[in-house]
Protein backbone atom coordinates (compact mmCIF):
# COMPACT_ATOMS: atom_id res chain seq x y z
CA UNK A 1 0.00 0.00 0.00
CA UNK A 2 2.78 2.43 0.88
CA UNK A 3 4.60 1.69 -2.38
CA UNK A 4 1.70 2.93 -4.48
CA UNK A 5 1.41 6.28 -2.70
CA UNK A 6 3.85 7.96 -5.10
CA UNK A 7 1.82 6.73 -8.06
CA UNK A 8 -1.29 8.16 -6.41
CA UNK A 9 0.34 11.55 -5.81
CA UNK A 10 1.45 11.80 -9.43
CA UNK A 11 -2.05 10.80 -10.54
CA UNK A 12 -3.60 13.58 -8.46
CA UNK A 13 -1.01 16.00 -9.85
CA UNK A 14 -2.08 15.08 -13.39
CA UNK A 15 -5.78 15.49 -12.65
CA UNK A 16 -5.29 18.86 -10.98
CA UNK A 17 -2.74 20.09 -13.56
CA UNK A 18 -0.32 20.70 -10.68
CA UNK A 19 2.87 20.58 -12.75
CA UNK A 20 1.75 23.42 -14.98
CA UNK A 21 1.01 25.57 -11.92
CA UNK A 22 4.10 24.54 -9.93
CA UNK A 23 6.47 25.34 -12.78
CA UNK A 24 5.31 28.98 -12.69
CA UNK A 25 6.85 29.19 -9.22
CA UNK A 26 10.57 29.23 -8.46
CA UNK A 27 10.78 25.43 -8.72
CA UNK A 28 12.92 23.70 -11.31
CA UNK A 29 11.89 20.63 -13.26
CA UNK A 30 14.70 18.73 -11.58
CA UNK A 31 13.27 19.58 -8.15
CA UNK A 32 9.82 18.42 -9.28
CA UNK A 33 11.18 15.02 -10.30
CA UNK A 34 13.49 14.56 -7.31
CA UNK A 35 10.61 15.45 -4.97
CA UNK A 36 8.68 12.39 -6.17
CA UNK A 37 11.65 10.15 -5.45
CA UNK A 38 11.99 11.71 -1.99
CA UNK A 39 8.31 11.03 -1.36
CA UNK A 40 8.89 7.43 -2.45
CA UNK A 41 11.86 7.06 -0.06
CA UNK A 42 10.00 8.63 2.88
CA UNK A 43 6.78 6.68 2.38
CA UNK A 44 8.57 3.36 1.78
CA UNK A 45 10.68 3.93 4.90
CA UNK A 46 7.58 4.68 6.98
CA UNK A 47 5.92 1.55 5.61
CA UNK A 48 9.00 -0.54 6.40
CA UNK A 49 9.19 0.80 9.96
CA UNK A 50 5.46 0.21 10.46
CA UNK A 51 5.81 -3.37 9.23
CA UNK A 52 8.79 -3.99 11.54
CA UNK A 53 6.87 -2.65 14.54
CA UNK A 54 3.82 -4.78 13.75
CA UNK A 55 6.06 -7.83 13.16
CA UNK A 56 7.85 -7.30 16.45
CA UNK A 57 4.59 -6.88 18.36
CA UNK A 58 3.20 -9.98 16.67
CA UNK A 59 6.30 -11.99 17.60
CA UNK A 60 6.03 -10.85 21.23
CA UNK A 61 2.30 -11.60 21.44
CA UNK A 62 2.76 -15.05 19.92
CA UNK A 63 5.86 -15.65 22.08
CA UNK A 64 7.87 -16.54 19.01
CA UNK A 65 11.50 -15.82 18.18
CA UNK A 66 11.18 -15.64 14.40
CA UNK A 67 11.64 -11.86 14.29
CA UNK A 68 14.77 -12.28 12.15
CA UNK A 69 12.77 -14.01 9.45
CA UNK A 70 10.12 -11.30 9.59
CA UNK A 71 12.79 -8.59 9.35
CA UNK A 72 14.40 -10.34 6.36
CA UNK A 73 11.05 -10.66 4.61
CA UNK A 74 10.21 -6.99 5.27
CA UNK A 75 13.66 -5.98 4.01
CA UNK A 76 13.13 -7.92 0.80
CA UNK A 77 9.71 -6.33 0.27
CA UNK A 78 11.26 -2.93 1.05
CA UNK A 79 13.76 -3.43 -1.79
CA UNK A 80 10.97 -4.57 -4.12
CA UNK A 81 9.04 -1.35 -3.41
CA UNK A 82 12.05 0.68 -4.54
CA UNK A 83 12.28 -1.35 -7.71
CA UNK A 84 8.56 -0.86 -8.30
CA UNK A 85 8.84 2.90 -7.84
CA UNK A 86 11.99 3.10 -9.95
CA UNK A 87 10.16 1.37 -12.76
CA UNK A 88 6.88 3.21 -12.45
CA UNK A 89 7.93 6.86 -12.10
CA UNK A 90 9.63 7.13 -15.51
CA UNK A 91 6.76 5.21 -17.12
CA UNK A 92 4.25 7.61 -15.57
CA UNK A 93 6.17 10.65 -16.77
CA UNK A 94 6.37 9.17 -20.26
CA UNK A 95 2.89 7.64 -20.72
CA UNK A 96 0.78 9.18 -17.92
CA UNK A 97 -0.68 7.33 -14.98
CA UNK A 98 -3.42 5.17 -16.51
CA UNK A 99 -1.27 3.69 -19.26
CA UNK A 100 1.61 3.23 -16.83
CA UNK A 101 -0.61 1.23 -14.47
CA UNK A 102 -1.29 -1.23 -17.27
CA UNK A 103 2.45 -1.46 -17.89
CA UNK A 104 2.92 -2.14 -14.17
CA UNK A 105 0.97 -5.35 -14.55
CA UNK A 106 3.40 -6.48 -17.23
CA UNK A 107 6.36 -5.38 -15.10
CA UNK A 108 5.06 -7.62 -12.32
CA UNK A 109 4.00 -10.43 -14.63
CA UNK A 110 7.37 -10.92 -16.33
CA UNK A 111 9.46 -11.64 -13.17
CA UNK A 112 6.64 -13.78 -11.77
CA UNK A 113 6.49 -15.84 -14.96
CA UNK A 114 10.29 -16.14 -14.98
CA UNK A 115 10.37 -17.41 -11.38
CA UNK A 116 7.54 -19.85 -12.14
CA UNK A 117 9.40 -21.08 -15.24
CA UNK A 118 12.64 -21.58 -13.29
CA UNK A 119 10.75 -23.49 -10.59
CA UNK A 120 9.19 -25.78 -13.23
CA UNK A 121 12.60 -26.57 -14.74
CA UNK A 122 14.03 -27.71 -11.37
CA UNK A 123 16.90 -25.25 -11.58
CA UNK A 124 18.51 -24.95 -8.18
CA UNK A 125 18.14 -21.52 -6.65
CA UNK A 126 20.89 -19.87 -4.58
CA UNK A 127 21.42 -21.35 -1.16
CA UNK A 128 21.22 -19.59 2.16
CA UNK A 129 24.91 -20.24 2.91
CA UNK A 130 26.00 -17.17 0.95
CA UNK A 131 22.88 -15.06 1.38
CA UNK A 132 24.78 -11.87 2.21
CA UNK A 133 26.36 -11.91 -1.24
CA UNK A 134 22.90 -11.96 -2.80
CA UNK A 135 21.60 -9.30 -0.42
CA UNK A 136 24.51 -7.02 -1.30
CA UNK A 137 24.00 -7.68 -5.00
CA UNK A 138 20.27 -6.97 -4.71
CA UNK A 139 20.84 -3.72 -2.83
CA UNK A 140 23.52 -2.66 -5.31
CA UNK A 141 21.28 -3.37 -8.29
CA UNK A 142 18.45 -1.47 -6.59
CA UNK A 143 20.65 1.60 -6.06
CA UNK A 144 21.89 1.47 -9.67
CA UNK A 145 18.29 1.07 -10.87
CA UNK A 146 17.23 4.05 -8.78
CA UNK A 147 19.97 6.23 -10.25
CA UNK A 148 19.08 5.16 -13.79
CA UNK A 149 15.40 5.79 -13.05
CA UNK A 150 16.04 9.30 -11.73
CA UNK A 151 18.12 10.18 -14.78
CA UNK A 152 15.49 8.76 -17.15
CA UNK A 153 12.71 10.64 -15.35
CA UNK A 154 14.70 13.88 -15.52
CA UNK A 155 15.23 13.51 -19.27
CA UNK A 156 11.57 12.71 -19.90
CA UNK A 157 10.32 15.54 -17.67
CA UNK A 158 12.68 18.10 -19.23
CA UNK A 159 11.10 17.47 -22.65
CA UNK A 160 7.53 17.35 -21.37
CA UNK A 161 5.19 20.21 -22.22
CA UNK A 162 2.30 21.24 -19.98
Amino acid sequence: MFATMVITTISYDEVDKWDMYALTMPVTRQEMVVSKYLVMIIVNSLGGMFALIVGFIGAVIMRQTFFTEIAAMIGFIYIITYNLGSTMIPLIYKFETEKARLMLMFCALIPTALIFYIAQMDISLPGIDNAWVYVGLLIGLTVVGLIISINASLKIYQKKEF
